[in-house]
C-alpha cells in the first residue's frame, strides 16, 4: 500500500514538490479541486506505478513514492514494483476503450480485443474492395466470353461462305460452324498464342483462289439440222 507521495519534480504542475507534512494515505482516499490543480497528474503517476515504467508525458520528472514496509518507489527502480494498481484516468481511456461508430452498442476495454477489433474492420474493408473487384473482373470476363463465341460464330459463318463454290462432296467443310472451328483453334492453340499472322494477304487470297474450281470457256453449238432416227428419236445437228 502506498503511504504518501515524498517528491515529485518536473512531473506536469508539480515543478518541485515535497511533502511537508500531509497526511498519508488511508484505506479509500478522494482527490478534490479546481481544474488544473494536478488531480490528473497525480493519476499519472500512479498510472506510471502500474506499468512499472516511467511517464511518457514528463520523461525527465523525478519522484519519491514511499510504500508500506520502508519500501521507496522512484523513477529509478520504477521497473521493480510490485503494487496491485490500476488506474482508470484519460490516459487509459485513450489506450484501452474503442469509441469507434463502427461497433454499436459495444464498448471495448481490452487493448488486445481493441487491436482484434481494428483488425478485423479493416479486412472486412479489404474483403468489400476485392469483391468488388472481383465483381468487375467477372463481368469483364463474361464480356470477353461473348466476344470469343461471336468470333467463333463469325468465323465459321466466313469459312463456310467461302467454301460454298466448292464442287466437293465434303460435307465437313459445307458445313462448317463454330464448334468445328473451336476445334480447329484447340488442336492449333500453339499456333494461335502469337498475334503475328500466319500468313500475310497476298497468301490467303492465293489459297482461296486455289480452292476455286477453273473456270472453262463454255461449250456453244451451231444448229443446222434436224430430224429424226429409224426408232423415231428426235435429233440435232451441230458444230
Amino acid at each position: 500500500m502506498i503511504k504518501n507521495i515524498q517528491r515529485l519534480k518536473q512531473f506536469g504542475i508539480f515543478q518541485d514538490y515535497i511533502n511537508t507534512g500531509t497526511t498519508g494515505f488511508g484505506k479509500y482516499n478522494l482527490f478534490y479541486g479546481w481544474n488544473g490543480s494536478g488531480k490528473s497528474t497525480l493519476s499519472s503517476l500512479f498510472l506510471c506505478i502500474e506499468n512499472h515504467t516511467s511517464s511518457d508525458k514528463f520523461p525527465l520528472a523525478e519522484f519519491t513514492v514511499n510504500v508500506d514496509g520502508s519500501s521507496t518507489l522512484t523513477q529509478a527502480n520504477i521497473n521493480e514494483a510490485d503494487l496491485n494498481i490500476y488506474t482508470f484516468n484519460h490516459d487509459f481511456i485513450d489506450e484501452n476503450i474503442s469509441w469507434n461508430a463502427v461497433v454499436k452498442s459495444i464498448l471495448l476495454v481490452d487493448k488486445e480485443k481493441i487491436v482484434e477489433r481494428e483488425k478485423l474492420e479493416q479486412l472486412k474493408r479489404q474483403q468489400q474492395t476485392d469483391t468488388e473487384t472481383h465483381s468487375k473482373e467477372a463481368q469483364i470476363i463474361v464480356k470477353l466470353e461473348g466476344d470469343i463465341s461471336k468470333f467463333g460464330t463469325n468465323s465459321a459463318r466466313h469459312m463456310k461462305a467461302s467454301l460454298q463454290s466448292i464442287d466437293t462432296t465434303d460435307s465437313y467443310y459445307l458445313n462448317y460452324n463454330k464448334t468445328k472451328f473451336e476445334k480447329f483453334i484447340s488442336n492449333n492453340f500453339d499456333v494461335t498464342k502469337t498475334d503475328a499472322p500466319i500468313f500475310d494477304d497476298s497468301k490467303i487470297i492465293e489459297l482461296i483462289n486455289a480452292a476455286k474450281p477453273d473456270q472453262k470457256i463454255p461449250v456453244t453449238f451451231n444448229l443446222w439440222g434436224k430430224g429424226e432416227d429409224k426408232r423415231g428419236r428426235y435429233l440435232l445437228f451441230g458444230r
